[in-house]
C-alpha cells in the first residue's frame, strides 16, 4: 500500500472516530448506527466496514487505543509512575475524551465494568509486582491491584457523571490522599 492510501486510510479512521465522539454527545450508545456514523464522517458503508466490523468493534478498538495512551501515562520504560503528575495527566485524558468514557463505562455490564488497562493490564506488570511484593503475596497483590483499579474506575465514573466538576489536579489530589490514607490503615 502506498503512502497516499495509508494516509487516506488513517484519515478515514480518524473521521469515523470523530463521528463516534460527536454522536456520543447527542445519542445513547445503543442507538448509534453505522448509518449515523457514515453520515457524520461523510463516508460510505463499505469504507466503514474496511475499518470496523460494527459499532461495538469501533467502540472496543477506540477503547484499546485510549487504554494504550493511559498505559503510557503511568509507565515510562516499563517503570510504574503513580505520581500526582501522572494522575493529573490521567484525569486530563479522561476529561478530553469524557463523552467516549461516559458512554463506554455506562455501556459495560457489571461483570466487565472497567478499563482494559486498569482491570487487565495493571495487575500483570512485572514492575508492579516488584514494588509491592514485599507487603503482599502474589495472590494478595492481584486482589490489591484489582481493588485499586476498581476504585479508580469508580471515582472516574462518578467524576464523569458529574460532568468533571473538579479539575484534574483536584482529582489527582483525591486519589493520592485516598491511597495514602488506605495504605496507612492497612499497614497499622
Amino acid at each position: 500500500m502506498n503512502i497516499v492510501k495509508n494516509n487516506r486510510y488513517k484519515f478515514t479512521e480518524e473521521q469515523i472516530e470523530k463521528a463516534l465522539f460527536y454522536l456520543l454527545k447527542h445519542k445513547e450508545f445503543d442507538s448509534i448506527s453505522i448509518v449515523d456514523i457514515c453520515k457524520i464522517a461523510n463516508i460510505n458503508r463499505s469504507s466503514f466496514y474496511a475499518h470496523y466490523e460494527d459499532v461495538n468493534d469501533l467502540m472496543i478498538k477506540v477503547e484499546q487505543n485510549l487504554s494504550n495512551e493511559i498505559k503510557h501515562i503511568f509507565f515510562n520504560n516499563n517503570e510504574l509512575n503513580f505520581s500526582k503528575e501522572s494522575f493529573i495527566a490521567y484525569f486530563s485524558h479522561m476529561q478530553k475524551y469524557k463523552d467516549f468514557y461516559s458512554a463506554y463505562l455506562g455501556h459495560q455490564d457489571a461483570s466487565n465494568n472497567g478499563f482494559t488497562f486498569i482491570t487487565e493490564i495493571l495487575p500483570q506488570i512485572p514492575s508492579m509486582f516488584k514494588i509491592l511484593e514485599k507487603n503482599y503475596s502474589k495472590d494478595e497483590l492481584y486482589y490489591h491491584m484489582t481493588f485499586f483499579g476498581a476504585g479508580i474506575t469508580g471515582i472516574t465514573k462518578h467524576w464523569l457523571k458529574n460532568n468533571c466538576q473538579e479539575t484534574p489536579e483536584q482529582m489527582a489530589g483525591i486519589i493520592q490522599n485516598e491511597y495514602e490514607r488506605a495504605s496507612k490503615i492497612i499497614t497499622k
